[in-house]
Parts: structure tokens; sequence; C-alpha cells
């Protein structure tokens, strides 16, 4: 079941955390109910839409389908658009504790994530004991293609996921099991676990590692000749660890395609070092983000009682910098993100920072920090963005919230710039002045649900002032099916670049209903091509700069079967007046009837030339069987067998409008073909 989708757009000015900052706040948007609801992850799709995952504890409203009783979470996951379309949602789990910790997008266009159950029914058929990590893989529609699990007797969870060349999943996270799926040699404690499965989910190998304390694995990160690095945290010193450097330490290491180690490193301080995230940019490098409570060894520095801590490593596993960000209270980052300049954002939460009330106006700018790294506070933990260069120097920091426990467990960069930010924000007190502007304001986050909602913040960047709010490219949706009867008909639909005659965007008509979706890019010149065996095709030439701010262009598209005598104008071939050269923006459309003879072999066609009523009779007719050669001439380069092809010049002699408006003129004038042999 849906819920109303609402994006609250903010243009002038944030409506929670400071707006002091220059980065606005362009939009933000709530989802959950009545419980304590917590977004984790969020990704924007190749095509533009974006897909958000977390955990729903609530029983009502965003968390009306959840499965449990009331105190226990499923996984809430769904695909929208920023104009309000919601393209599909599930509420995922069963009747125990049900949770996501890592999603992606998969090459064939739908997500996959990882988490943990408990349940054994609703989405999960069994458990294993406790908690079982938990793997599920959905379709671009949104429907679940496969749900697996995975455990023993002891308490597991899934934390990282990789699709693999093959198309299957290499998965990571911790186990307390040496029995069921997990039989490989435990180590004791909580192990660090590897998994390989094939692409319909099924186990390969696994394999644990670790010492005789605690470690996970959350971070997996593809190397050159199927080598794969690791991130984990790890308390122990023995076993398969080396070394120790602290009480808890970022353990890092390399496997093969089979799972076997190769190499390992430790980084950390002599205290608690944690890592929550990490990930890999186009070049090859790995940033790695958590929460360090140390202040030697890899830590340059403490700023107070926990810090937020990033640092680097190459392709070997080893650190080229390490650096902590901060203030005098609890800070830690949950995720990290690569940008296009070269360095990362990372998200996460922290307790630092003054209150505005407790600061000179005069002292609130971006270049004058008030505790540490931290500028300001808004309540008792506020939701953190800090931007870092390629060299590991923060370039900006900002927290958003109000007055209760907000965070970031999400972050991504937009492709025209900007970052989309998701995490929890606590309920407001209502009326209260919202923390970071001056007294006397009573403005309050829109829409609350209760508890801890989903939030969801499309957030600028202070560097970049051109940079606009991410909003979805426009959608297309459309309807194929029979002219003749009606019925759906299962079609490939392409969007093809004029100029380059490359597909920008491709989709399949669903074969029940004859229903499509599909982004469109913003700009540009493209034509949309339908074809179908058996199908005479559809085309046209689409403007996509007149569509971009438009929610959604409809379609409902009827193909002729194809049948001796049926015709079909080539809408999209153009010529000079008075001449026959093919213009080259004809290509589109000639390349549509290269491929629809290519899908139907056996189909022999007339080219027949058209022009209006004015001028010469006989000069008319011979351009219009020039025009028509033209077009035969074409499919042959293409490798189209002459003898497929015949053509013919009419002339004025068979007008499909009127001669006396220029509108029906310009109809008169056409290159169509009908068929003559199948």
């Amino acid at each position: 079941m849906g819920f109303k989708h609402v994006i609250w757009f903010l243009l002038c000015g944030i409506i929670v955390g400071n707006n002091l900052s220059g980065q606005p706040l362009f939009w933000q948007s709530l989802y959950g109910g009545s419980g304590y609801d917590m977004g984790k992850q969020v990704l924007i799709k190749k095509d533009g839409t974006i897909v958000v995952a977390g955990d729903i504890y609530s029983k009502n409203k965003w968390g009306v389908d959840n499965h449990g009783p009331v105190g226990t979470s499923d996984v809430l996951i769904f695909r929208f658009a920023t104009q309000g379309i919601t393209f599909w949602q599930q509420t995922l789990g069963g009747s125990g504790y049900d949770e996501v910790a890592k999603l992606i997008e998969t090459r064939d266009g739908g997500v996959a994530f990882i988490g943990n159950s408990e349940s054994k029914d609703g989405t999960l058929s069994f458990n294993q004991g406790g908690s079982d990590v938990w793997v599920v893989k959905l379709t671009d529609k949104g429907k679940v293609e496969w749900s697996k699990s995975f455990g023993g007797k002891g308490n597991d969870r899934g934390l990282a996921i990789l699709e693999l060349e093959d198309g299957g999943y290499l998965i990571a996270g911790e186990s307390a099991s040496d029995e069921g799926d997990m039989r490989s040699m435990h180590h004791g404690g909580l192990d660090s676990w590897i998994a390989k499965l094939d692409r319909n989910g099924k186990l390969i190998w696994e394999r644990h590692y670790g010492g005789t304390h605690n470690e996970y694995a959350c971070g997996i990160h593809p190397l050159p000749n199927y080598r794969y690095l690791i991130v984990n945290a790890s308390d122990s010193f023995d076993g398969d660890v080396t070394q120790n450097m602290g009480k808890k330490d970022a353990w890092i290491f390399i496997i093969d395609e089979y799972g076997k180690m190769q190499s390992q490193d430790n980084v950390g301080g002599e205290g608690i070092d944690e890592v929550h995230g990490s990930c890999m940019n186009e070049k090859g490098e790995i940033y790695v983000v958590g929460t360090t409570f140390s202040t030697r060894g890899d830590i340059p520095r403490q700023w107070g009682k926990g810090d937020c801590w990033l640092f680097k490593l190459n392709q070997e596993g080893k650190i080229v910098w390490s650096n902590v960000f901060g203030g005098r209270k609890q800070d830690g980052a949950n995720d990290v993100y690569p940008t296009a300049d070269g360095g990362v954002i990372f998200c996460g939460m922290s307790q630092s920072g003054f209150p505005p009330r407790n600061i000179d106006p005069e002292d609130i700018n971006p270049d004058r920090l008030i505790d540490g790294d931290i500028i300001l506070n808004n309540g008792y933990y506020d939701a953190l963005i800090v931007k870092v260069n390629a060299f590991g120097m923060r370039e900006w920091t900002r927290n958003f919230g109000l007055e209760g426990r907000d965070s970031f467990h999400g972050v991504v960069q937009t492709p025209i710039g900007g970052y989309l930010a998701l995490g929890f924000l606590d309920q407001p007190t209502m009326g209260n002045p919202t923390p970071g502007r001056a007294a006397g304001n009573t403005t309050v986050a829109p829409r609350h649900h209760g508890g801890f909602d989903f939030w969801l913040c499309n957030i600028g960047e202070l560097n970049q002032p051109g940079v606009k709010p991410y909003v979805t490219p426009p959608l297309l949706r459309g309807l194929v099916k029979n002219k003749e009867t009606g019925q759906p008909v299962q079609a490939a639909i392409s969007l093809i670049d004029n100029q380059s005659l490359a597909t920008q965007v491709s989709a399949n008509a669903d074969p029940v209903d004859g229903k499509f979706d599909m982004m469109l890019p913003v700009y540009g010149l493209s034509s949309l091509k339908i074809l179908a065996k058996g199908y005479l095709f559809y085309g046209e030439d689409l403007l996509l700069d007149t569509m971009v701010l438009k929610n959604s262009i409809t379609r409902e598209i009827e193909l002729s079967p194809i049948r001796v005598g049926s015709s079909l104008i080539l809408n999209n071939i153009y010529f000079d007046p008075g001449r026959w050269e093919l213009l080259d923006r004809s290509r589109a459309e000639l390349e549509r009837l290269v491929e629809f003879l290519e899908l139907n072999p056996k189909v022999r066609i007339q080219i027949s030339g058209h022009t209006d009523n004015t001028g010469n009779r006989s000069q008319k007719q011979t351009l219009s069987l020039y025009r028509a050669n033209a077009v035969r001439d074409y499919l042959i380069s293409k490798g189209i067998a002459a003898v497929r092809l015949s053509t013919k010049g009419f002339g004025m002699l068979k007008p499909i409008a009127s001669n006396r408006s220029r509108q029906g003129r310009r109809k008169n004038r056409r290159v169509e073909f009908s068929v003559v042999r199948m």
C-alpha cells in the first residue's frame, strides 16, 4: 500500500538547521508513522530516479504494511521521482526484527539490499536462529525476484554487498554461528563473514575471518585480477588478526576470488576505533569513515569524546592519510561517497557545537569555526555533512536538525552537483522556535509523522553557488497496444540521440498490460523508437528541452500488425525544398526502418514518394520518385537486400489532406512504405 509522497521545496533557505552556511537545503521530505523509523540508504539510479530504504517500526501511514507486532521493524523500500510519482513501494519482512544495511543498483536496472532478519514468515521462509543475514533482489519494477537468508544458531548480520561481473554477489557482515549455512571455521565471538552467491542468491562458498574476540566486515571493493579489499573492524589480536593497535582497530584485508586472504593491515590508535562506511572512486582509491576515540597511532588528534574519522587507502590496503573531524562532544560518521572533484562527502551525527543563542551573530560565518570543525548545534544530536578534498582537508562542515536526535546515515552526490542525504529526524516540539534561527521564528519541520521519520534532504554546495535543486528527469509513461484488437503488445522501447544514434534509455512494455515508464534525458533532440516483431514500428522526434519542466509525458501507441497492403508514413524523413537528398536528421527514422526490416526478414516493401499539388505535375512526380529512391539506397547501404525493396513516385496523385491549407500541403509531402509481400 502506498502513502502520499510529498517533496517540500525550500528554494529560499533552510527550514531546519542553520541558514547561515551558504548551503541551501533545497528540499526535504519525511516518511514514516508514529513509531521510530530510520532511513538508512539512498541511491540515484542511472535513469535519475531515487530509491530509499530503511527500517520502519510504525504500523500506520508509511508503515501500514508492517508485518510484525508493535515494536518490531520491517524494511521499507521505494522508488520515486521528485515530481511526486512513486513507481513502487515495498514493505519487506516478517514478524521479527528485519533491517537493511546496504543498498545497490544492479546491472539489470533492479536493486539489491543486504541486512538481517529474525523472521521466518512474511517475506522470509525460515530462520536458523537469532538473527540471519538477509539478501533481497528486486526487479526494476520493485518485484521481489528472490529473498535469501543465511545463518546459524547465533546472531548473524549482513552489512555489505557487491555485484560481480558474472552476475553473482559477494556479501559480507558478521557471524556468531558455526553451523547452518556458516560451517567454515569460526574463531570466537563475532567473526567477519564473507560469502559468494550466484545470480539467483544460491550460496557458492562462505568463510569466517577473525580472532577470539569480535570482528565485522562492512565494506567490499573490487581490485584488479579478481581480488577484493574488505573493510572490517576488529578487537582481536590472534587467529587471522596479526596485530592490534589498541582496543579496536580498522582491519583491512585483501582476498582472492575464492576468499583466501592475501594480505592484511590494521589502522587506528590506542582506543576504540570503528568503521561504518566506505567507498571507492573511479581511480580505485578507497575512503573509509567511522568513529574514533584514539589520540595516537594513525589518529592525528582528538577533538572531544568521539570524533568522525576518515582515512584513505591505496589498492594494496595501505593507509595514505588519516584525519578526524568534530568538536568537544560526541561525533561520528556513517557513510561516505566520492565527489566529482576528486574529494569525498561524508555524513553522520554530531553533538558538538554551541546553540545559536550562545554565539555572537558576528561570529557566525562559514570561515569561523565555533567548536572544532562544528559551527552550530541545533539541539541534542544534529545530522552532519562534511566535504573533504582529495588530500583529507576539510572544505566545509554543516549540520542540520531540530532540538532532538537527528542523524544522516546515507549520502550521495547528484549528477548536477549538490547532495542527497538520508537519515532520521526526531519529532519536533510544535510551536518552539526552530533552532538555528532567531527566537520568535515558529517554523517547524513540515508534516512530521511522529517518533523518528525517514528524512531525505537535497543539500547544495558551498563552493558552487550555481548548483540547482535536484529534480528527477521528466517521465514518459506509455502504453503499447494492438491497433486492431486493443490488446497489449510486448514491445521494445528505446530513446535514441538523433545526432549520435546512441541509445540513451531503453525499456520494455509489460506483456500483461503493455505499459512502460521511461525517464527522459533533460536536453537535446532525441527520437522514440518502438519495435515489436510482427508489427509496424513507431517513431517520434522529441525536443527534450521543451519537456524538462513537465512532470510526466504520456503516449498511447497503437501498433498495426503486419499485413500485405498495410502502410506507414515515415514522419521523420526530411529533405530541403525541391531536393531529394536526405537530410542528416532523417537518420534516426531510417535506422528504425532498417531495424524493422531486420526484425521481419520475410517482409518486402514498396517505398513511395508523395508531394502537394503546387508546381509542375511532371516535375513533382519525378521529385517524389527520387526521394523514394534515396530512402531505398540508404536501406541497401545498411545491408537490406535490394530484392526486398521497390520504389514508386506518385507526385500529387494521392493526397491525404486538403491542399488548400499550409498544414494540409505539409502532410501531403511525405514518404511512406507499404508491405507488398511477407
